[in-house]
């Protein structure tokens, strides 16, 4: 029974950057993310008479796939062609309309050494299974950046009365957009011209085209228009003739706005882009449409007039209909708690004192070489802690609290006694307020004149003014400001952002810092510079980073003041982390912070004293740096191998045994059934080189030990291997930062971002895992669990199909059966016995039968704050569950499902 611990929010964030950084997997910029998986999907005639299967060979639509036509349910044909068709149209005499991607609609090839993006197919298929039209078109890169090649399908339209075929295509010119309408002959499969209805119409400005269908009985095209005008968004509906001309239109200048209720309009909205506003019909002569403000469905008839090339236009009817055409509902889960059967304590190795210096988020220095920082307390207070450079406390000051939930909380020395303290508010419009305290009568005030965005980072000056970036979420994007505040928290100016690519325009700003010198510098993580402002916020200059390095930074993330108006900058990942600059924008010193035994410094922030010793801290300690970036001195408990304070996984071995990593050290502390500590696996100084979040611990039934201490982003990652008796053996090399043992195989299972790997103990694939049971691709993985007799489930997160799912495989990897999990099981942690599936997340515990498919869940009490998350066990032998809540040292003891 071997689990993987995704046990902090940082998991989320570091499976991010392992998408980002696989090469191999196609990356849409203009979507945020990877590029749409194509699943196996089934098109019906307008009459249902005839239906298509088009199973893709490969996720993202690439190369061929396999096609089976059927007629009232009995298959004709059934064959693999060398394309895969997207948005198909189907006739009601079995004739198969579609386009297709030779290299995905992103244009990766799957042979990565290609550079071509390949072709564009236009595609007609006769309803004996032979190809009619194969129109190839050569695809182009985009000339906006992040934008995919062209041609790009938009849709298509299948109009069999009018023998003819329709590709909607985007404009290659995004701010133009201007469709195009490829056009053919069904029958014949010829190219027939192209439309652009855009160019008719009058007035519709940037309007752009949802839907497009055909009118049974008629050669006209019903359209739907996106409209976005005097900020109201709305619809024009139009008829237009074979040519794209419009015989007739509907203007619904804001019928998807929702007064007083912008979340109302933002889920409408979204339904309106991903469905349109066209109810299906198959009746001659008719259309129906939806009119969101009125909430109503309008039947129109259209007929030819006598005289003249005219169309007559008239409502017949209407009736009220709710719109809501959301993809399939997750399932429901019962509330129903596990019987608790008690505790479980682990009885690590006895810590030394602890101290004030913990929890370190940042950290702030004055002109008398104090540091101050905030500590959250495990109670949900929050304190500012001040300490001199010895590491003794001087102040515990408890920071006020806004009675409200916060993502961030900030502060910094604004001159003499006197601190800023700033806390954010959470979610879309969220606001940030601030106090004022003064560290000598340790009496707080609020500045009643702030008002600001959620603050992302702040910088202080001597004379009670200050600095922040703030980032205002809206819906569907958010915007980042820097701005300057008196001592009162009124502002003073905000600098301008505007996207441009203008030296003074902010365009992705990261952090912001006073220099010494009194100047505001800004740094930009993809742009890659540093803005440099006067007090008065003129912009000054511009420092190009990779210019100044020599060398492209990896990723500037974040910037401290030096001394002497220099500045440090954090490069986040790079292979000197911390780079020092002078005022004549050159490179002091590029620094890997490390300790005196070798063990490498993940440094989290920095900043520099008045006497220009440099400080970083790594989340639980602050520490001063020599010239060579050698740790001298630490605030705080230093990582200690024989000790256990940050958990970073945990898993049990076959006879119940309890292993635990820690995060600092990667030490796995191992313990008996009844938590009495056994032995520690010691790793080497050398062994992690940053903060463990979330790794793969993996047990063999011997009891060798495996933790992924380093993701390479490729083919393997590096694992510290340990001897059952703890002793290190080396590092080796496995084919996934998720590698799970089968039980009585020593085969692994090998998890990567789209497949699953099973191994055999010679490195060998025995099979290759990439679809769930109902034949989709397993979209993202996220975690999975072996039962005793080998089986074994995947959850995946099902974006196409919202939500994750499970599918249960047989120990020979053959896919068993799918479900669809319910809310609450986001980032799941799974443990499985064959027949009972126990999930934990960060809200809940959710149990099932995987036999009757009935879901169970409920939210136990946290001890150790609002990020917990639940990793259960079955523990081997009883008819028992531990349940870990990701941080103490306390296990809950449950009955097992089902059980007497």
């Amino acid at each position: 029974m071997l689990m993987m611990l995704r046990n902090c929010p940082w998991s989320l964030y570091c499976n991010i950057c392992i998408m980002l950084l696989l090469l191999a997997e196609p990356f849409s910029v203009r979507s945020g993310g990877p590029a749409k998986v194509l699943n196996p999907k089934t098109y019906s005639s307008p009459s249902g008479e005839y239906t298509i299967h088009v199973n893709p060979s490969d996720i993202y639509g690439r190369n061929g796939a396999t096609y089976r036509l059927s007629k009232m349910g009995e298959e004709l044909w059934t064959r693999k062609m060398p394309f895969t068709l997207r948005q198909v149209g189907v006739t009601d005499d079995g004739v198969i309309a579609g386009y297709s991607y030779s290299n995905g609609p992103e244009g990766f090839a799957t042979d990565r050494t290609a550079r071509s993006a390949g072709t564009f197919n236009a595609i007609i298929i006769d309803a004996a299974g032979d190809v009619r039209c194969n129109d190839s078109k050569k695809r182009t890169a985009s000339r906006f950046p992040g934008g995919s090649p062209n041609p790009q399908g938009r849709g298509v339209i299948v109009d069999a009365s009018n023998d003819r075929f329709v590709i909607r295509v985007s404009d290659p010119d995004i701010n133009r957009n201007i469709e195009t309408w490829f056009t053919y002959r069904l029958s014949t499969g010829k190219p027939t011209g192209e439309l652009k209805p855009k160019n008719a119409m009058r007035n519709i400005g940037d309007g752009s085209i949802i839907r497009a269908v055909s009118v049974v009985g008629t050669p006209l095209t019903l359209v739907h228009w996106w409209r976005y005008r005097n900020r109201k968004r709305g619809a024009t509906f139009a008829l237009v003739d074979l040519q794209g001309k419009p015989v007739w239109t509907q203007e619904l200048a804001d019928d998807y706005e929702i007064p007083g209720d912008e979340q109302g309009a933002d889920r409408l909205q979204d339904l309106i882009w991903k469905h349109g506003a066209i109810f299906p019909t198959i009746e001659a002569n008719q259309f129906q449409l939806y009119f969101a403000s009125d909430s109503q469905k309008v039947r129109f008839s259209v007929s030819s007039a006598k005289q003249g090339n005219r169309w007559v236009v008239k409502e017949v009817d209407r009736e009220p209909v709710t719109f809501t055409r959301e993809p399939p509902a997750r399932p429901v889960a019962v509330k129903r708690p596990l019987e608790l059967k008690g505790t479980l304590e682990l009885q690590p190795s006895k810590s030394s004192k602890k101290s004030d210096i913990q929890r370190v988020s940042d950290f702030v220095i004055d002109d008398k070489n104090r540091i101050s920082f905030l500590r959250e307390n495990k109670n949900g207070t929050t304190s500012l802690i001040l300490v001199d450079t010895a590491g003794t406390t001087l102040k515990n000051i408890t920071v006020p609290n806004a009675g409200k939930e916060e993502t961030q909380i900030h502060h910094a020395w604004v001159g003499g006694e006197q601190y800023v303290v700033t806390r954010s508010g959470r979610g879309i419009g969220a606001k940030s307020e601030a106090w004022r305290i003064d560290a000598e009568t340790e009496k707080s005030s609020q500045l009643k004149e702030f008002h600001c965005a959620v603050v992302e980072a702040i910088s202080g000056c001597e004379d009670g003014s200050f600095v922040v970036l703030a980032t205002t979420y809206y819906s569907y994007t958010n915007e980042s400001d820097v701005f300057k505040f008196d001592s009162t928290g009124t502002r003073q100016w905000s600098l301008p952002k505007d996207h441009s690519n203008y030296p003074q325009s902010l365009f992705s700003p990261q952090s912001v810092t006073v220099t010494s010198d009194g100047n505001v510098a800004v740094v930009d993580g993809i742009k890659l510079d540093v803005q440099i402002f006067d007090s008065d916020g003129k912009f000054l200059r511009l420092v190009d980073l990779t210019k100044s390095w020599g060398r492209k930074p990896n990723y500037a993330s974040d910037i401290a003041s030096d001394k002497n108006g220099g500045i440090v900058l954090l490069d986040f990942n790079g292979k000197s982390p911390l780079v020092r600059m002078k005022e004549d924008e050159t490179v002091a010193a590029e620094l890997r912070p490390k300790h005196k035994d070798g063990r490498l410094v993940d440094p989290k922030k920095m900043k520099v004293a008045p006497n220009g010793s440099l400080w970083v801290s790594d989340g639980h300690t602050i520490m001063e740096l020599d010239a060579s970036a050698t740790v001298t001195r630490t605030l705080g408990s230093p990582p200690d191998p024989k000790q256990l304070k940050n958990m970073a996984a945990i898993t049990l071995d076959k006879h119940g045994c309890i292993y635990v990593a820690d995060s600092r050290t990667g030490a796995v502390h191992v313990f008996e059934k009844d938590g009495a500590l056994r032995h520690v696996c010691q790793t080497l100084p050398t062994d992690v080189s940053e903060e463990l979040y979330g790794p793969a611990l993996t047990v063999t039934d011997s009891g060798e030990v495996f933790l992924c201490i380093k993701d390479s982003y490729g083919e393997t990652s590096n694992y510290v291997h340990f001897s059952p008796k703890g002793k290190r053996l080396g590092i080796v090399q496995l084919k996934s930062d998720d590698w799970l043992l089968q039980p009585d195989t020593e085969n692994g299972l090998a998890l990567q971002f789209r497949n699953a790997l099973l191994v055999n103990p010679d490195g060998k694939t025995l099979r290759t895992i990439r679809r769930s049971h109902d034949g989709n691709w397993l979209e993202t993985i996220d975690s999975a669990a072996f039962a005793p007799d080998g089986s074994f489930v995947i959850a995946a997160n099902q974006s196409s199909s919202n939500g994750n799912s499970l599918t249960v495989y047989d120990k020979n990897a053959n896919p068993v059966k799918t479900l669809k999990l319910p809310e609450n099981t986001d980032y799941p942690n799974l443990t499985f016995d064959g027949t009972n599936l126990v999930i934990g997340s960060f809200e809940a515990i959710t149990y099932c039968d995987i036999n009757s498919g009935e879901f169970f869940q409920f939210s136990p009490q946290s001890q150790v704050g609002k990020q917990t998350n639940w990793t259960p066990f079955f523990v081997p032998g009883v008819n028992e569950i531990v349940v870990f809540d990701g941080a103490s040292s306390t296990l809950r003891r449950y009955k097992t499902p089902g059980s007497k």
